[in-house]
């Protein structure tokens, strides 16, 4: 999990980083950029509080975008790009990488950050003959607490529609709630299926991406009763969003600092694959797929 923020905080990175990068995607592509710049899409350790940590595999989504900011629309971005990791000059890691569009707004690619030691590091790539690239921080595992790959989930209890805990409206995907609100958390990762649990708020997202992700758990999971499939939202109301207290309990309990997250559990709770900030229809069926779903 990444370190508790302030939800103010949290939305400020989102509001200020990926958020704008998500919400200017659908604007007008003109002639073409002049220039590309490659930008995080998560929290990188500068703008809002590192959700890298150092030790642990991390799937990160980070985008092209031309010089006035504006993240390439599908019919301009690369169907690859070869990213490189670096730390203080010496390549760490490369790794060439497709873009991630299925199902979504805007395109970006997500290379997996896997290094031993916290400290700053640089992302980069060759765009016509120049590397562009950004800088972001790994975090000492023991400073930021993180959920993945080989954790159990946390047993707590969720939202549904038989005990509400206070959280109005239950769901804020519209026109209508999703299906995944009859099961707690808690009893989903009793039932013995395999869970799959989304944190996310489709109504007061800042991104064009919290939406397009409920919309994939219902197209896969909404007839299959075999998967405890179990959707959570960010804030208790709408008198609350934006303030220190207003998240739910479940965000709390996850020490979450940013939207949308997702688990995806094996029977008995213990964590297959992780996702978060930005993901298109591929790898949430990569992510079901490593729980045999």
């Amino acid at each position: 999990m990444i370190s508790a923020l302030p939800p103010v905080s949290r939305r400020a990175f989102l509001t200020g980083g990926l958020a704008a990068a998500l919400a200017t995607a659908c604007g007008s592509s003109g002639s073409g950029p002049a220039a590309l710049f490659l930008q995080p899409g998560f929290a990188d350790g500068l703008r809002a509080p590192a959700f890298l940590v150092a030790g642990r595999e991390q799937r990160v989504p980070i985008f092209l975008a031309d010089d006035s900011g504006r993240p390439l629309p599908p019919d301009e971005t690369p169907t690859d790009l070869a990213v490189r990791i670096l730390r203080d000059g010496e390549v760490v890691d490369s790794q060439v990488l497709p873009a991630r569009s299925r199902g979504i707004f805007v395109p970006h690619y997500s290379p997996l950050i896997a290094v031993d030691e916290p400290g700053a590091y640089e992302a980069n790539a060759e765009i016509d003959g120049q590397f562009v690239g950004f800088e972001f921080l790994v975090a000492d595992a023991r400073t930021v607490p993180y959920l993945g790959i080989g954790d159990r989930l946390i047993t707590t209890p969720t939202a549904t529609t038989d005990d509400p805990l206070g959280v109005e409206p239950l769901c804020t995907y519209l026109p209508d709630p999703c299906p995944f609100h009859d099961t707690s958390l808690d009893a989903a990762i009793a039932s013995g299926r395999p869970v799959v649990l989304l944190i996310a708020t489709p109504a007061f997202c800042q991104t064009t991406i919290c939406g397009p992700v409920v919309e994939m758990m219902i197209e896969r999971l909404a007839t299959r009763p075999d998967v405890a499939t179990v959707h959570a939202e960010v804030w208790k109301n709408e008198q609350v969003v934006l303030t220190p207290d207003g998240t739910t309990d479940v965000v709390q309990t996850y020490q979450l600092g940013h939207e949308p997250a997702l688990w995806v559990a094996e029977p008995g709770g213990i964590v297959r694959d992780r996702l978060d900030f930005a993901w298109d229809l591929d790898e949430f069926d990569e992510a079901l797929a490593s729980a045999g779903i």
